[in-house]
């Protein structure tokens, strides 16, 4: 019967110029990096709340004066509600969305089609989309074909045709564009879509 013996074998910490070398080459590394998030990140951040103190002309200070007004002005706080529904909807449901593609069609004999079919709009640019998304929501004065997408399959079981291009379903066309156009980049992300 053999028997192994494990040997323990340690290393040591670099010392003296061998340590400020690795330090040197770690900085000479992180450089570049540093330099362009302090360029195009924290200069701008610092920047964009130093100028939101002063007032419209940038000039005099004002101090939280236009913070006041923003969280007292109706229109601006409906803005930021629609910001906020956005940042919120459109993550988590592009997001469950993908993954939710991506369990459902692991390991299934169509998996590649349906990846490629639903990376396509990733190849397409926000306006594209938007053109796309155009035709899905047209609408036709009654009496005429509808040759918008949602409207076709509205009066397709005879019902009435209706102008979805509302204020009440704007948010939700841009919502349906948006994750249309991210859910394929979650899909290929996911460990379970595979290659």
């Amino acid at each position: 019967m053999a028997t192994m013996v494990k040997q323990e074998t340690t290393v040591s910490p670099p010392r003296g110029k061998q340590r400020s070398s690795l330090v040197s080459s770690a900085w000479i590394w992180l450089a570049p990096a540093l330099v362009l998030e302090i360029t195009f990140f924290l200069y701008p951040f610092i920047e964009s709340i130093r100028v939101s103190l002063l007032d419209k002309d940038s000039i005099k200070y004002v101090g939280l004066r236009n913070y006041t007004r923003l969280f007292t002005n109706p229109d601006l706080l409906e803005t930021l509600r629609n910001n906020l529904i956005w940042l919120v909807l459109a993550s988590v449901l592009t997001v469950g969305l993908g993954l939710l593609i991506a369990v459902l069609i692991d390991r299934v004999k169509v998996e590649r089609v349906v990846k490629s079919t639903l990376f396509i709009p990733m190849a397409i640019s926000f306006v594209a989309a938007g053109v796309i998304w155009k035709f899905v929501y047209a609408f036709e004065p009654e009496g005429s074909t509808q040759i918008g997408l949602l409207n076709g399959m509205v009066t397709f079981f005879w019902w009435e045709a209706a102008s979805l291009a509302t204020t009440a379903t704007i948010q939700q066309s841009f919502l349906d564009c948006g994750i249309y156009l991210d859910v394929g980049r979650v899909l290929y992300g996911h460990p379970l879509s595979g290659p």
